[in-house]
């Protein structure tokens, strides 16, 4: 398999308004031969200088991720150890408080044949196979999703407090898009899933292989902030399948596609709310895919 990466992010029309910056970040890349990485952090509105506290997030999953690599071991919690270790050590350094670091963190891994997800806050994380997709959102009671910084500053029992009228604060909604035709014999469905609040703040770790599923092998991987639920007048399903339509995945293929995206949508008079991110990890079969996207590269660009 051949894997591209590529990420955009871009501010929502409050902050626009607001005079307030981006608070979404995101990164893409490869962690070495047939490893690449995705990751995704959204900023607190209500926070501090979460812009500065998303970027921060982003930058220590990486160096974390980076760790893992002698391993190759991504499913375990030592790299949310390693993270939240180089996240307070950038916030004394730096003089930041607390607040200055609430940013949710998603990041996904794609080595050889597994695909490997970890979700601490909200967001949705959407694969796409050969025969369909599958997205899955999640959200907090409240709009009150957990941040990594609330272990480092020592407010986890307060945040457990905020949600001890609710014995499942995080809903996980699981929606599965067969596409028409095929051989597939699996239906369209929606599977919703609670979880308690001290699961959803250790964050929620998927392991899934990319080859030979219901849906055939797996295409792309693609990890996007909230502000994919908050296109004015767009269905979640919508826009995800809308950013995912890639002509090629030569060069900056996400930015490229969030682009034509928010001209086709203001063409209507509609645009993202809030701020928006994804960061995308795509996969190939060498001997096929790559000789396809070479005929669409140039209508591409």
């Amino acid at each position: 398999m051949k894997l591209f990466t590529d990420h955009s992010f871009h501010i929502g029309e409050q902050h626009l308004r607001q005079g307030k910056p981006c608070q979404d970040y995101a990164l893409s890349g490869s962690l070495g031969r047939e490893t690449a990485y995705a990751i995704v952090s959204d900023g607190c509105s209500s926070g501090g200088m979460t812009d500065i506290g998303s970027r921060l997030m982003t930058l220590a999953t990486l160096r974390a991720l980076h760790e893992q690599i002698p391993s190759n071991d991504f499913a375990t919690r030592d790299s949310d150890i390693a993270r939240d270790t180089y996240l307070e050590s950038s916030r004394l350094n730096l003089r930041l408080e607390t607040k200055d670091l609430l940013a949710t963190c998603l990041w996904a891994v794609v080595h050889k044949n597994e695909v490997v997800i970890n979700v601490t806050g909200d967001g949705v994380v959407a694969l796409e196979f050969e025969a369909g997709m599958i997205i899955k959102t999640f959200s907090w009671q409240k709009n009150m999703p957990y941040y990594p910084a609330y272990r480092i500053g020592g407010m986890d029992e307060p945040f457990t407090e905020n949600h001890s009228d609710n014995l499942a604060p995080l809903t996980i909604i699981e929606s599965v898009i067969v596409t028409p035709g095929g051989d597939v014999q699996l239906t369209n469905n929606v599977v919703t899933k609670g979880v308690s609040v001290r699961e959803g703040m250790r964050g929620i770790v998927y392991t899934e292989s990319i080859i030979n599923t219901a849906l055939g092998n797996l295409r792309t991987v693609a990890l996007f902030s909230d502000g994919i639920e908050q296109i004015d007048q767009i269905e979640t399903v919508s826009a995800v399948k809308a950013l995912l339509s890639f002509k090629s995945v030569s060069g900056q293929f996400a930015v490229r596609r969030m682009n034509r995206f928010l001209q086709d949508v203001k063409k209507q008079g509609r645009g993202p709310i809030d701020d928006i991110a994804y960061a995308v990890i795509h996969s190939e079969n060498k001997e096929t895919d790559h000789v396809n996207n070479q005929t669409t590269e140039k209508s591409n660009t």
